[in-house]
């Protein structure tokens, strides 16, 4: 035993005072097999891969989760680097993966719904006249989907309540109530607004008309959580209008 710890502490000390030869030696031998060396190693991480698959997956999962605020220091700082290189290598990414990428995008989408609503939403609001250009685009590129959800929108109107008793006479009397002014902001007004939107079952009467401009139409959309929830998203976006146009 003592001498075996001799010996061990012996080939410490050789490999301590040699330990620049030894790295040497060992990149010269990596050079000369270099690629044998490289298909080897793919091949045993293809096996490891293949026999301990759930529990590496399962293991890389936990180890994102658990340091899941530096993987986004990490990726935001790699993102803007070199934002076009990082854009082509996600597209790339993307078509040569297209089902996987497509099927994440789901799970992520159901996962957290609203968050990605509400992103989506403020990035239209915080650039509303490239969105507005990009659906003009998309429009004129594509007619036959406009027109079919002109002809959805016209569906609705016509089966809503209301549809065949509200006239042209009973909105021109709403918009003069309301002084020809959106009832969100007291800009002129533009369109005729459903205050419960008509996806969300709201009727065509009368009651349910009223005035606004086009872009507290657009920023209201098609949401629905009640008459209080309605008076004070109406109030929001009259705030954040008066925001943009300040600045």
């Amino acid at each position: 035993m003592e001498q075996f710890e001799l010996n061990l502490g012996l080939e410490l000390v050789v490999r301590t005072s040699h330990k620049e030869r030894i790295r040497e030696h060992q990149r010269r031998f990596y050079a000369r097999h270099r690629e044998r060396l490289v298909k080897e190693n793919c091949e045993r991480m293809k096996r490891r891969r293949a026999e301990n698959g759930d529990r590496l997956r399962a293991r890389a999962k936990e180890l994102y989760q658990k340091n899941i605020e530096k993987k986004h220091q990490q990726q935001h700082r790699l993102y803007h680097t070199d934002i076009e290189a990082s854009r082509t290598k996600a597209r790339e990414w993307h078509q040569k993966h297209k089902g996987q990428s497509l099927e994440m995008a789901r799970e992520y989408y159901h996962a957290n719904r609203e968050q990605v609503l509400e992103r989506a939403r403020l990035r239209r609001l915080n650039n509303l006249e490239v969105k507005r250009a990009a659906d003009r685009k998309y429009r004129l590129a594509n007619p036959k989907i406009r027109l079919a959800s002109g002809a959805r929108h016209r569906a609705r109107k016509n089966s809503a309540a209301g549809a065949s008793y509200t006239t042209h006479e009973h909105i021109d009397a709403r918009w003069k109530m309301w002084g020809s002014r959106c009832w969100i902001c007291g800009d002129p007004a533009t369109d005729s607004d459903h205050v419960k939107p008509l996806v969300a079952g709201g009727s065509h009467f009368p009651a349910n008309l009223r005035p606004t401009c086009a872009f507290c139409n657009g920023s209201k959309n098609g949401k629905w959580k009640g008459v209080i929830h309605a008076m004070k998203h109406a109030h929001t976006i009259a705030e954040r209008k008066a925001r943009k146009e300040s600045t």
